[in-house]
Parts: structure tokens; sequence; C-alpha cells
């Protein structure tokens, strides 16, 4: 997949580190993906209502809404959206990110190889 066809490819990463969510940016950016970001969950939710997202990206452990919730969310109301969680923490509960229907679970951080193989796969698979 090259560079220019990535620019039809829309991902929305969603992260309460503003430190996080600018570095994945810049390196989907890099990689020539359309990024969106949110800073939690409410924000996530608004952004995928107005504008066509083909992945979702989300931080596991944020403030008031966590990420399995949000996936929940997320599939209620848009059912075929591929979401991925990425956490930093040990600790995380795997299980309830697998029954909320998450597509991959991935510890931060999330390197190129990783991001490419995972977009690959989302994009094969629509």
């Amino acid at each position: 997949m090259d560079a220019k066809a990535n620019h039809n490819i829309t991902i929305l990463v969603v992260d309460d580190s503003s430190f996080l969510l600018k570095a994945e940016s810049i390196l989907l950016e890099a990689m020539g993906y359309r990024v969106l970001t949110a800073e939690n969950a409410y924000q996530a939710i608004q952004i995928i209502s107005e504008q066509q997202v083909n992945l979702v990206i989300t931080d596991y452990n944020m403030p008031y809404i966590r990420g399995d919730e949000l996936v929940f969310l997320i599939h209620q109301r848009f059912p075929t959206l591929p979401v991925v969680v990425a956490t930093s923490s040990e600790k995380t509960e795997i299980e309830p990110i697998k029954q909320a229907g998450v597509l991959k679970i991935f510890k931060k951080p999330l390197l190129e190889p990783q991001i490419k193989s995972l977009v690959e796969e989302v994009v094969d698979c629509n």
C-alpha cells in the first residue's frame, strides 16, 4: 500500500495524553493516513457521527469512559467500524476489552510496523 493510497484511509486516534496523541498522529500522517484526534470518548463519538472514519485507535485508560466502554458505545451505533485498543498498563483487564468487540489489543507505544500491518488488515477486510 503506497502513501498516496493511504490518504483515502481516515484513522481516529483517541487518547487523553496530548503527548501520545500528537506522537501517534505524526507517525500516522507520515505514513500517509488522514488522522483525526480526540482527547476523550465524548469527542470521539462526536467525530465518528460527523465524519467518515475507517479505523479507531483508542487508549484504554482514560478518565470518565474507558477504552472498552468506548468500543461498546461505538459498536452500538457503528457496528462495522473496526476499533483497536492500545494500553500502556500491565494491569489492564483484557477480557472486558475482548467482550466489547475490539479488533486488536496492543501495548503502547504503537510502532510503525504494527500500525502498517493493522491498517492493511483492516483495509483488506473492508
